[in-house]
């Protein structure tokens, strides 16, 4: 009895081992990151976070960015200011472009709506974690944003990593 367990189960671990290829990948759907790193008009935002996500189901770039005036207590216990965190920007793109230099994939898109009085949005993602160059990036994940607001020449530059 215990022989034919055993056997039983040799044939079916077999059988399992054989069947999944060693170099299967899950399907990715999309990547999603907090960014504490927020460079507004080429200053260092204090107390400012990005939420970026990425779906490529929907082919879509998401990035808000949110400034919380109470900064992170070092004891997570202690008791944190009252003040709610306000989202600064919010930036929802298509994907437009995808490129790979140097084994970095970078994603972009551009959404305009100053046609119909509203802003022009410019998102570059640029995903660092496999790439093989030697020259140096500012964070695995580099999110570059811009929003022009219509009958305004001025933009509006972020930085995220």
């Amino acid at each position: 009895m215990k022989t034919t367990f055993k056997a039983l189960a040799l044939v079916s671990l077999s059988l399992a081992l054989t069947s999944v290829p060693a170099f299967a990948r899950s399907i990715q759907v999309g990547l999603e990151r907090t960014l504490d790193n927020v460079v507004i008009n080429g200053k260092k935002a204090h107390n400012h976070y990005a939420d970026v996500k990425l779906n490529f189901l929907q082919s879509t770039i998401s990035v808000v960015v949110t400034h919380d005036p109470c900064p992170s207590p070092a004891d997570p216990r202690m008791f944190r200011c009252l003040a709610m965190a306000s989202v600064v920007e919010t930036f929802e793109v298509p994907i437009q472009k995808r490129s790979t230099p140097c084994n970095s994939n970078v994603y972009a898109g551009v959404k305009d709506l100053r046609p119909v009085d509203g802003p022009r949005h410019e998102v570059k993602v640029s995903d660092h974690s496999n790439r093989i160059c030697d020259d140096l990036q500012p964070g695995v994940l580099v999110v570059e944003a811009k929003s022009t607001l219509p009958f305004s020449p001025e933009k509006t530059t972020y930085l995220m990593y």
